[in-house]
């Protein structure tokens, strides 16, 4: 490629969190790299990912996609800045909300335009802190509220940084709503995505019930789930969850295991072999997770997150709302292997309708070119 042709690509800076192990380390990271990785197949683009506060420090490239590591410390910013600088990006694209202003800042001073893509309804608000320290001592309470205190003001400074993006993506109506009522802010919704993979299941005479998450998705109660169902022919898989107090649990359980993390490959292959995915999570956007298992025809039974209220009108699973009616929907599941087998197959036709990447990557498309068109491009 000779250098004319380069210049007139679209330069990309996508500003990620954390990558560990060379993988991207939570649903928003996985997003980012997907949407990079597609889009650098294209022609138009130039494609640049740096993982802020990763395990390494460092450079790679995957194809055209140029990558960059910059670990936790005093000098991250720093090396952000440098980077932002050599990059000279025409957008910048973030999901890394806690980054926000200092993304907006650095690049707006190289004149790029922004992109935010929001993932949580506490990135649609300034934080409330009101009824979290209930039930605390005074000296928790107090030691609580300070870190309470700094958090919120570290989050509602980042609000102000979506008032200085020139788009807003959203993954759900909730999400729109949200920052319209809050902020006055429009939004385009994108729904996430994935590359959508042949289904190969591994039989087995132990049906497999699973979860997938970090300590603040209430581990405890699909815990507790395993416990009400421990008389059924069914093993309770738990993965990513690293709070070492739920270690006690197998010894009286023995239908629960604790994996830990995994790699992607690893995560997917738990997922491939399960016959129900269970989401005990308080909030969500769009959860990759759900994803995953409707691709692999495992329906979902939900606790409480239900985005646009997907599974209810798709049928694909249950939103079981209390945790007695989530024991018997799972039950239900596992009693009844042909309704289950039947959500599971409307659940992979759902995934390939709205959340195939190779479709979804068109509307990421139109965003970037749109802005790029509006203002002009840099040389």
């Amino acid at each position: 490629m000779n250098p004319d042709e380069s210049d007139k690509k679209i330069r990309i800076l996508f500003v990620s969190g954390p990558f560990v192990g060379g993988e991207p380390a939570a649903g928003a990271e996985l997003q980012t790299y997907l949407i990079g990785s597609e889009l650098r197949k294209r022609n138009k683009f130039d494609i640049f990912l740096v993982a802020l506060d990763s395990d390494r420090y460092g450079r790679g490239k995957q194809g055209n996609m140029k990558l960059f590591f910059i670990t936790k410390g005093t000098k991250k910013y720093l090396s952000f800045w440098k980077l932002v600088k050599e990059v000279d990006p025409n957008i910048c694209y973030t999901r890394n909300f806690s980054k926000l202003l200092v993304c907006t800042i650095f690049c707006k001073i190289v004149g790029a335009k922004i992109v935010v893509n929001i993932c949580s309804a506490n990135d649609c608000q300034f934080l409330k802190i009101k009824g979290i320290l209930k039930g605390l001592s005074f000296g928790k309470k107090f030691k609580k509220l300070i870190k309470l205190i700094i958090r919120k003001c570290m989050h509602d400074l980042n609000i102000y940084g979506l008032r200085f993006s020139d788009e807003i993506v959203v993954q759900n109506e909730k999400q729109n709503e949200m920052l319209q009522s809050n902020f006055g802010l429009q939004a385009k919704k994108v729904y996430n995505a994935t590359h959508i993979l042949p289904i190969i299941k591994n039989e087995s005479s132990k049906a497999k019930v699973i979860w997938i998450g970090k300590d603040f998705k209430n581990p405890e109660l699909f815990v507790d789930l395993s416990s009400k169902l421990k008389n059924m022919n069914v093993e309770f898989v738990m993965v990513g969850v690293e709070d070492s107090t739920l270690c006690e649990f197998p010894s009286k359980n023995q239908n629960l295991k604790i994996l830990g993390r995994l790699s992607r490959k690893q995560v997917s292959e738990e997922v491939r072999d399960s016959v129900v995915f269970v989401s005990t999570s308080f909030s969500e956007g769009f959860p990759n997770t759900f994803i995953e298992a409707w691709m692999n025809e495992v329906p979902v039974v939900s606790l409480y997150v239900d985005p646009d209220d997907v599974i209810k009108n798709n049928g694909l699973g249950f939103h079981s709302g209390s945790f007695e009616k989530l024991v018997k929907d799972v039950k239900y599941l596992i009693e009844n292997p042909h309704e289950c087998r039947r959500m599971g197959k409307r659940a992979r036709q759902y995934v390939e309708s709205y959340h195939d990447i190779e479709k979804n990557i068109r509307e990421y498309e139109k965003i970037f070119e749109s802005l790029i068109i509006t203002e002009g491009r840099k040389s």
